[in-house]
């Protein structure tokens, strides 16, 4: 829900509806998004800069036949708000609400894909405690950390590239990796290193499920 309730009193949805911009319908889950940008005075950081808001309402609707559609609600069932110091997208000095809209939420999609960046850090590569009281201990082992995860992450979108495998998404095309995922399939995965005629041989069973992914893999970073 929204996080100020007075900015719902202020923008009702019933008033935001007069303005006559058009939803958002999604067909498939029968719901239209309203988008309404209001600027918000009293909050203002220490660096004086105004915060906008963008508010979601979702309705719900059925077909009344087969050519038009009837709104189960006069009012939103769901209503969710984003705040951000970015400037709105204007047309003509009006605030464009959908571009707008498009921008905020791809602003907090951004966010939340970094949070979890951060989560796979502590969890995938099991460094959710710092090793030592001194911080230039610390620092080394973080440094150590940017490197492995930086590495992981390269193996990953080459992996993503070379195998379709890792495309099981239902819901769209798959844009990054788990580093559980590359851990497990890429590189935990059984060898045996061989010394022969003084070189180093490393031989993967012949079950091996992705090693024609490793072998691609290997030969790009070569």
């Amino acid at each position: 829900m929204c996080e100020d309730s007075r900015y719902l009193k202020l923008n009702t949805f019933d008033n935001y509806k007069k303005l006559g911009v058009d939803p958002i319908v999604d067909k498939d889950n029968c719901t239209k998004d309203y988008f309404c940008t209001t600027k918000d005075f009293n909050r203002i950081n220490e660096y004086k800069n105004s915060y906008y808001a963008i508010f979601r309402f979702r309705v719900t609707y059925t077909y009344k036949d087969t050519h038009s559609l009837l709104e189960l609600q006069d009012q939103p069932v769901e209503t969710k708000s984003y705040w951000t110091d970015l400037a709105p997208i204007l047309n003509n000095g009006e605030i464009d609400q959908i571009s707008t809209a498009e921008l905020y939420i791809e602003e907090y999609k951004k966010h939340a894909t970094s949070e979890q960046f951060h989560g796979e850090i502590k969890t995938d590569l099991n460094a959710e405690l710092l090793p030592s009281h001194y911080f230039a201990t610390n620092k080394l082992y973080l440094q150590l950390l940017a490197i492995a995860f930086n590495l992981n992450r390269n193996i990953g979108d080459e992996a993503l590239e070379i195998d379709q495998r890792f495309q099981h998404h239902k819901n769209g095309k798959v844009e990054r990796i788990r580093m559980r995922t590359v851990i497990d399939k890429i590189l935990n995965v059984a060898c045996k290193v061989i010394r022969h005629a003084h070189n180093l041989v490393i031989k993967f069973g012949r079950n091996c499920l992705y090693f024609d992914t490793i072998k691609a893999i290997y030969q790009r970073t070569l």
